[in-house]
């Protein structure tokens, strides 16, 4: 659901059964301002609607669109504009990354430095100095 909102805007519409513990369920899911696009039959018991999306949807920022609007006394409708968090487009971001593979790239050159020698000049190099190459003795 986070690749399919990606970075816009959804419209969540939530019914909430008011009684003793209240009951939310008969979630609409809209993107591009059309028809419902996704209808998720959930049907659970929740102490209040941030309780809710904190669980199921933890990936998401939210904030209500409209006021809670009550039909009959008995069915609550919640109105929320939920928005995919800017850390969990990070995670689909590398996650996709990670199962394309490293980019081919040809291997990168190493640097050498101006007073780079060869092993035949540093061998000379230890030999005018009397040492012995591998060895911290002089030659007397």
């Amino acid at each position: 659901m986070m690749e399919r909102i990606g970075e816009q805007t959804a419209i969540f519409i939530w019914d909430e059964w008011v009684d003793s513990s209240p009951v939310f369920g008969n979630l609409r899911i809209i993107l591009d301002e059309g028809e419902p696009e996704m209808r998720i039959d959930y049907r659970i018991r929740a102490r209040d609607l941030h309780e809710l999306m904190i669980q199921l949807f933890p990936w998401g920022c939210y904030s209500y669109v409209e006021p809670i609007k009550e039909y009959s006394g008995e069915v609550a409708v919640h109105v929320l504009e939920v928005e995919v968090r800017p850390e969990a487009l990070a995670y689909l971001e590398a996650e996709e990354f990670l199962e394309a593979g490293y980019p081919e790239e040809p291997d990168s050159p190493s640097l050498e430095t101006d007073d780079y020698i060869t092993a035949e000049e540093e061998a000379a190099f230890w030999r005018r100095r009397g040492v012995v190459r591998g060895s911290d003795e002089r030659d007397d």
